[in-house]
C-alpha cells in the first residue's frame, strides 16, 4: 500500500501537481567548516535523507513519532528507525508519519536518545521537528 501511494504521488509530480512537503537543512559549522550537514525532504510520507558532510565521515539519524498510538504512551522515547549513511550518500524511506522528531549527528546516539537528541556524544547532535502538510 506504501509504494502504490508513493507511485501515485510521483505520478501528480510528473503531471506538475504539488502536493506541499517539508525540507529540513541540519547544518553546524566550526571557523567556516561544515561538521555536519544534512538535508531531509519528506514528501506525502516518503522521506529523503542527504548527508553532505560530516567530520566522522558518516550521518547518523534517529526518527521518532510525534504522536503516539493508544496504549503505547513512551512511543516517543524510542526511535522507529535508525540508520547512517556515508558522506555523499541518500536514502529514502517510504511510510513515514506526517508529523516526526528526528535527530542526526556525526556519532550514532544512544539507544536512550529521545527526540530531543541527548547524547553522550560531546559532538553535534541536531534536533528537528517535521510536519508536512497533508
Amino acid at each position: 500500500m506504501r509504494n502504490l501511494i508513493a507511485l501515485a504521488y510521483f505520478l501528480f509530480a510528473l503531471l506538475g501537481c504539488d502536493t506541499g512537503g517539508s525540507t529540513l537543512i541540519a547544518r553546524a559549522t566550526s571557523n567556516g567548516h561544515d561538521t555536519l550537514h544534512a538535508r531531509t525532504r519528506v514528501h506525502a510520507g516518503i522521506g529523503r535523507f542527504e548527508c553532505i558532510a560530516s567530520d566522522s565521515g558518516r550521518c547518523h539519524y534517529a526518527l521518532f513519532a510525534r504522536e503516539c498510538a493508544p496504549r503505547q504512551p513512551d512511543c516517543r522515547e524510542l526511535a522507529f528507525e535508525r540508520f547512517s549513511m556515508k558522506v555523499g550518500d541518500s536514502r529514502e524511506i517510504v511510510g513515514l508519519p506526517m508529523a516526526l522528531d528526528l535527530c542526526v549527528g556525526q556519532h550514532e546516539h544512544p539507544a536512550t536518545s529521545g527526540p530531543d537528541c541527548k547524547s553522550s556524544q560531546p559532538d553535534t547532535a541536531l534536533a528537528a521537528s517535521i510536519e508536512a502538510a497533508r
